[in-house]
């Protein structure tokens, strides 16, 4: 279960979500099997966030930053990822069907039984 008070912050607003991030560095943000499905979070700093098992879809995360987070089992089904710093990530067996990766880095990305079913690889 992700942890409530991650979970709040960041549906509130980005730059809120970012600034504590900023002056939160130690914390390692919990997202675990959180419903997400549908929210804007265009721009948002999940670097290193546990997501595991998490529904993004049909999220806008254009430009947000991913880089070394869990995203294992991760739904990111018709999703906004352009733009999106994926570098180290794990995606083991995320969905991401549908999924605009354009201009995406997934440099270093595990990437074992991911599915990219009419995704958008440009």
């Amino acid at each position: 279960m992700a942890n409530p008070e991650h979970l709040e912050l960041l549906l509130k607003r980005t730059e809120d979500w970012n600034k504590w991030r900023r002056f939160k560095s130690n914390i390692t943000p919990d997202l675990t099997n959180a419903n997400l499905q549908g929210v804007h979070l265009r721009g948002v700093n999940l670097a290193e966030a546990n997501l595991k098992g998490a529904n993004l879809e049909n999220t806008n995360l254009e430009d947000a930053n991913f880089r070394k987070a869990n995203l294992q089992g991760t739904n990111f089904q018709k999703a906004d990822l352009s733009w999106t710093d994926l570098h180290s990530t794990n995606l083991k067996e995320a969905n991401l069907t549908e999924t605009n990766l354009t201009g995406a880095n997934l440099e270093s990305s595990e990437i074992i039984e991911v599915c990219f079913r009419e995704a958008n690889l440009r």
